[in-house]
């Protein structure tokens, strides 16, 4: 960081005084962006090509420790509301569950496809930059932010 003569700080918490109106008037403005809800990928149908060799492979589920089976079928429901899974009563593939704990003691399901479904994945190329190149272009920069998406599903 220092060859971009740049310090990285923890912020954990922002507050704003004396703006409380313009925030709500940009909060109600794009709503649709800040909402609690589930939302979509509406830009076209999303395709995973596969290797020729492809062979489905189900994987038998890995136990989950006994601390966090109430937070996992709690999680698993949810996700079930919102349409983001549905039950079946079987199926070729399978992929083991991999419950995350997240800094705020939820938990965060994941699926370990790298056991399953990756090795049968085509690569398709992306040009991705590199950090120098992300990091030459935040020099100058005055305000910064993480986000975390709480879900990172489309249906």
């Amino acid at each position: 960081m220092k060859a971009f003569n740049m310090q990285l700080t923890v912020v954990n918490n922002v507050a704003v005084h004396g703006h409380e109106a313009e925030l709500a008037r940009i909060l109600q403005k794009h709503e649709n962006l800040f909402s609690n809800e589930l939302g979509c990928y509406a830009y076209g149908k999303i395709n995973l090509q596969l290797t020729p060799d492809a062979q489905p492979t189900f994987k038998k589920p890995r136990q989950v420790p006994f601390k966090f089976r109430d937070q996992v079928a709690g999680e698993l429901d949810k996700m079930e509301r919102e349409g983001i899974i549905t039950k079946c009563d079987s199926s070729e593939w399978g992929t083991p569950l991999v419950p995350v704990v997240k800094p705020d003691s939820s938990i965060r399901l994941c699926g370990d496809y790298k056991v399953t479904l990756n090795s049968y994945l085509q690569d398709v190329k992306h040009p991705l930059p590199t950090a120098e190149e992300i990091f030459s272009k935040l020099n100058g920069g005055r305000r910064f932010s993480k986000l975390d998406l709480s879900k990172a599903y489309n249906l």
